[in-house]
Parts: structure tokens; C-alpha cells; sequence
């Protein structure tokens, strides 16, 4: 939390900031809803895995032949060629610390 925040905490919150917060929240909480309601529409109930077999020209794989992708087309851009490979685990004491990216308001008046 910033100092700014936490001494404007302590002071009495106007009805213009409670109300304008009040309609952030609520622009937030429509937003995620149509989120989840598109992807609920989008997904079939009867769908095949089968994206098909493509050969990627430029890229080679083990030997000298090119790259073979058996996925759909769309997820191409994330290709590696690690695909496949499980990651290892990194231990709880060893990870890095994740930083946070919003501003946290005190919840106290």
C-alpha cells in the first residue's frame, strides 16, 4: 500500500466515492459475466480433438525433416520445441516472490 493511501484511509469516504467504486466494481463484475457466458456459448457440446496434420516448411525437427504439428493452427504461435516435455517442479522456498501489480486500498476507516 502507498502512504498516500493509508492516510486517506483514516478520513471519512464522500457518497461520489463510494458510488463511483460501487459502478467500477459492478462495470467489473458484467464484464467477467459476458466473459463467461461467451465462453460457455463458444465451447460445443460435441466436439472432436482431431485439429489435423500440418508440416511446418522451414522448421526442422530431430533429424533433417521438417517440423510435423499435430495441433490446431490457432495455438501455433506458442509452439516450442519443448512442447511435450514436463517442466520441473521448482520448490516453494525456491520460488521468486511475485510482485503485485494492483494498489491495495485499506479496508479500514
Amino acid at each position: 500500500q502507498t502512504p498516500e493511501a493509508l492516510v486517506s484511509a483514516g478520513h471519512a469516504r464522500s457518497t461520489e466515492e463510494k458510488q463511483r467504486d460501487s459502478q467500477e466494481l459492478e462495470a467489473l463484475r458484467e464484464k467477467e459475466h459476458a466473459e463467461k457466458r461467451s465462453r460457455n456459448l463458444q465451447r460445443g457440446t460435441r466436439h472432436s480433438r482431431f485439429g489435423g496434420s500440418y508440416v511446418v516448411q522451414g522448421l526442422k525437427a530431430i533429424g533433417d525433416k521438417d517440423v510435423i504439428y499435430h495441433h490446431n493452427l490457432s495455438n501455433f504461435k506458442n509452439y516450442t520445441h519443448d512442447l511435450g516435455k514436463a517442466v520441473r517442479r521448482v520448490p516453494r522456498r525456491n520460488r521468486r516472490a511475485q510482485e503485485c501489480k494492483d494498489k491495495r486500498r485499506s479496508a479500514l476507516n
